[in-house]
């Protein structure tokens, strides 16, 4: 994890000691898809002449020419570019890389005109130096196709799924690596906003795709959530769980700590912008009869498009989930609309690709694993029917999230993808702040989005409010001074659990006496 930058430096004898963190500087007129990709990765973007002083890092997207880089170049900044900018058509293929700049994102499907050979990483980056990135074109990225994707799941099993054309989420992990160095090289530590709130180690939002309604099986993962207490974000499939009796249920997780949305009243998803609208509407309209204020959606089977994506938009949708839009990231503005992003393996995928069960539990584990040790969220899903109940997963879920809280001394975030989603809101309009002033590095975060502080020797503090942190950041930071406090939110959700289980306790024995 990172942050990112612009370092300047005044003219003045008594500031010449102060470098200013927590934005990158951009060329003029850079594509909004690039300023996107910034904020995702916890920083803010400048033009050159709005940074007072010498800029020392600049982020310069492929677009952008010799006549954009030399002038940054001969200010003695480190230039973070593109280096897919021959001509032609951009292909879809897999980047391979090694090294610190590739950690977290070893093979990722992008657009690129052309990569011939692994990219490694060049010599320790000095003053004045350049940095190439196999970055697409923003064009490319954006309108790259769906594709079947492998995902390998352990040395014998491969399952396929259909996502997004471009791997954003390893695209940001691969700019964010590449600020990280940078700010090293430069003797800096690197300073970003946060990915998840103060007080926390990491988090896990789970998604729930109810394609159909069995009053049994969902019965058995609500109290498998409730005894494992975990959340959940419900997508419903709204035309079965009508027709086959399940209103009550759905009223009953209204009420409770879980989060209901639209996953479409059919569930299918079709070409036209007005059917697809319809479809939308007719959802939302009988969830409201249910108590539930559906203001967010996922399309059915992972489909997005650009009749999707219009019909979004059209029912003032605030944001929705798909994995065929943009996967493995956090939430950002790609398609019009916010987007959630999940992981796109399901439980069920690699069970019916006969995968073991002790594998398909290590694999979650391992995706929750990286999430956590990166301090963000991890965002799986599954299904109720013949999916998160197929393999003990929760409760595997459950024991990873506590054995990480004991170790890191915080409680993991639990969030609901709407809580997900509001967080990154308020990141994505806080300007990260932190200047080294002689011994010190002062900070001034946001409580609510705390500040990141990455130093050279991998050490990682989270810092929010105003503080002061020892320096020099070649070595472990320690806290001088502060006026922020860790805040130790609850694990447990007290107020709902009684409540929630007297309702779901009589919705069974109403089932079960039908």
């Amino acid at each position: 994890m990172t942050q990112v930058l612009q370092s300047t430096r005044s003219t003045a004898t008594a500031e010449h000691t102060r470098v200013t963190l927590g934005k990158v500087v951009v060329p003029p007129r850079t594509d909004p898809y690039w300023l996107d990709l910034l904020q995702r990765v916890g920083v803010a973007a400048v033009e050159p002449t709005a940074a007072p002083g010498s800029v020392r890092v600049a982020f310069v997207p492929p677009e952008h020419g010799e006549s954009s880089v030399e002038p940054l170049r001969r200010a003695g900044m480190v230039v973070v570019r593109g280096s897919a900018t021959t001509p032609g058509t951009p292909r879809l293929r897999t980047v391979h890389g090694t090294g610190p700049l590739f950690d977290g994102c070893t093979a990722i499907a992008m657009p690129v005109a052309a990569v011939d050979r692994p990219v490694d990483i060049p010599p320790p980056l000095g003053r004045g130096s350049e940095l190439l990135l196999p970055l697409p074109s923003a064009n490319a990225a954006r309108r790259a196709p769906a594709v079947l994707r492998a995902f390998p799941i352990s040395p014998d099993h491969v399952v396929e799924e259909i996502v997004s054309g471009t791997d954003h989420g390893g695209l940001r992990r691969l700019v964010q690596n590449a600020l990280r160095q940078a700010h090293h090289a430069l003797g800096l530590p690197f300073a970003r906003n946060a990915c998840i709130p103060l007080g926390f180690a990491g988090g896990l939002a789970l998604r729930i795709d109810a394609d159909d309604f069995d009053a049994p099986a969902t019965n058995a993962l609500c109290t498998a959530l409730e005894r494992t207490d975990l959340r959940a974000t419900w997508f419903l499939d709204v035309e079965r769980h009508a027709r086959k009796g399940g209103a009550p249920l759905v009223r009953a997780l209204a009420t409770s700590h879980h989060e209901v949305q639209s996953h479409f009243f059919h569930h299918y998803t079709y070409r036209s912008r007005r059917r697809n609208h319809t479809n939308l509407e007719r959802a939302a309209a009988l969830l409201l009869q249910w108590g539930v204020r559906a203001d967010a959606a996922a399309a059915p089977f992972g489909t997005f498009h650009r009749g999707v994506a219009a019909a979004l938009h059209d029912g003032g949708t605030r944001w929705s989930s798909e994995f065929s839009a943009v996967y493995d990231d956090h939430p950002t503005r790609l398609t019009g609309s916010d987007q959630v992003p999940v992981h796109p393996v399901c439980p069920v995928l690699l069970a019916r690709a006969g995968v073991p069960e002790a594998t398909i539990l290590d694999y979650f584990a391992g995706r929750l694993g990286q999430a956590l040790a990166a301090g963000e969220c991890a965002v799986l899903y599954g299904h109720p029917i013949g999916d998160l109940l197929r393999v003990p997963l929760l409760d595997r879920l459950r024991a990873e999230l506590d054995a990480h809280a004991t170790a890191a001394g915080a409680p993991v975030w639990q969030p609901t993808l709407s809580e997900l989603h509001a967080f990154h809101v308020r990141r994505r309009d806080t300007e990260p702040q932190c200047e080294l002033v002689g011994e010190f590095a002062v900070g001034n975060a946001d409580r609510r989005v705390p500040l990141v502080l990455e130093t050279t020797t991998g050490a990682r503090l989270t810092l929010g409010g105003a503080c002061t942190v020892g320096h020099p950041m070649n070595a472990t930071p320690q806290i001088a001074s502060s006026s922020w406090r860790t805040s130790s939110p609850p694990r447990r959700w007290q107020r709902w659990r009684r409540q929630r289980e007297i309702v779901l306790r009589r919705l069974l024995r109403e089932v079960r006496g039908r």
